[in-house]
């Protein structure tokens, strides 16, 4: 009597998570019995999971996947305002180029950047090079205010910069892509030029 008492206390206690209310995790983690809906990032029943797609707020641009491709973020004044871009890196894409300007006349200035992208995806990061060099990769701790979505991550630099024009790359960091099951991940970007 005991062992079914218990036996009834521990299905009582078992949590029963509904498809569509769980954020997939990194490496596409979801409850028993569901699947990462890759379309949404959300835990789903199997049979309503669906591919991967860039969506209609994350369009890719296929010609800005390396430095001499970038596409431009234009001209960023001494202290600009946040210049933003969303895309994704499809399955297969090697990161996305961005160049933008640092205007003649600044001092002491610095580029602020980040990419918030989901964690059910591969783990993107930040690149920066002047253009004709190469990128150097820079992963650095967001200022504490930085706050995230449920469900997302981000990746932050802020380094100091001269009159100029930079390229900025979103590249995948190597790891947490699912054994290369999810390595694709969707993204905004936003760099800024600030005076410190």
């Amino acid at each position: 009597m005991r062992a079914a008492f218990a036996l009834l206390l521990f299905a009582a206690c078992a949590p029963d998570i509904a498809p569509g209310s769980y954020v997939c995790g990194p490496e596409e983690l979801c409850p028993d019995g569901q699947q990462c809906d890759r379309a949404s990032g959300i835990c789903v029943s199997p049979t309503s999971a669906q591919q991967f797609t860039c969506g209609d707020k994350n369009v890719d641009v296929p010609s800005n996947e390396t430095p001499a491709t970038a596409q431009s973020l234009g001209d960023l004044a001494c202290v600009s305002l946040v210049a933003e871009a969303r895309s994704c890196l499809p399955a297969g894409d090697t990161g996305d180029f961005y160049a933008f300007k640092v205007v003649d006349g600044c001092t002491n200035s610095h580029v602020q950047a980040s990419v918030v992208f989901p964690i059910a995806f591969q783990r993107l990061v930040l690149q920066l090079a002047k253009v004709g060099e190469s990128p150097v990769t820079m992963d650095m701790a967001c200022p504490g205010n930085r706050t995230t979505d449920d469900g997302q991550d981000v990746s932050c630099l802020d380094v100091p910069v001269t009159p100029g024009t930079y390229v900025i790359g979103v590249v995948p960091d190597g790891t947490g892509n699912c054994d290369n099951e999810c390595r694709f991940s969707r993204y905004q970007l936003g760099v800024q030029v600030t005076t410190k």
